[in-house]
């Protein structure tokens, strides 16, 4: 496998304002099918990063470490997320933190490991939109690594969701990185 170091100017790992990041959600807001999809990924990492920033840590460099920091916060917050609020701001919640650690997690595996996003198809995504389910568009947006299709959004659910079918995403990317199936 190779490893490539930091390809990404550092200048657009993070939103460096409030307004470019507020104009970065109008334009992702505005947007349908394929070019939403595509956008999505990079505004909810560059999200991530800025928030982390803002709370006075940086994930800028797609690290182990940070996934293993990551592992800590959703062992700390994830619980609590489940427990606010009323089914539909804890749905938009949950939502938002798939959307926000996956792009997050596929990226450092895109970054670090030689990866290829693939977004699912027109046809899912308007099923997706159909049925107001995003989570069933999860299940068809992965990253593809030699040839082996890495679902990063469902591997975050399952991390996030106690079930304790995924019980670290650093171990995950580990597996990953070290050419065995991230199932194991």
């Amino acid at each position: 496998m190779n490893v490539r170091e930091n390809p990404q100017p550092e200048n657009e790992r993070s939103f460096k304002s409030k307004e470019e990041e507020a104009a970065a959600w109008e334009r992702l807001r505005s947007l349908r099918g394929r070019h939403y999809l595509e956008e999505s990924i990079e505004f909810y990492r560059k999200a991530l990063v800025t928030v982390a920033l803002r709370e006075g840590r940086d994930l800028s460099d797609y690290s182990r470490a940070c996934l293993r920091a990551i592992d800590r916060d959703i062992e700390e917050d994830a619980g609590r997320v489940l427990k606010r609020g009323s089914i539909e701001s804890t749905s938009n919640t949950l939502w938002t933190m798939y959307h926000m650690l996956g792009s997050y997690f596929g990226t450092v595996i895109v970054e670090k490991l030689g990866g290829h996003w693939r977004t699912p198809n027109i046809i899912r995504y308007w099923q997706s939109r159909f049925l107001w389910n995003p989570s069933f568009l999860f299940d068809y947006w992965y990253v593809e690594l030699n040839g082996h299709n890495i679902p990063v959004f469902k591997i975050v659910r399952w991390r996030c969701d106690g079930s304790g079918r995924v019980k670290s995403l650093a171990e995950v990317y580990e597996r990953i990185a070290s050419g065995r199936s991230w199932r194991d």
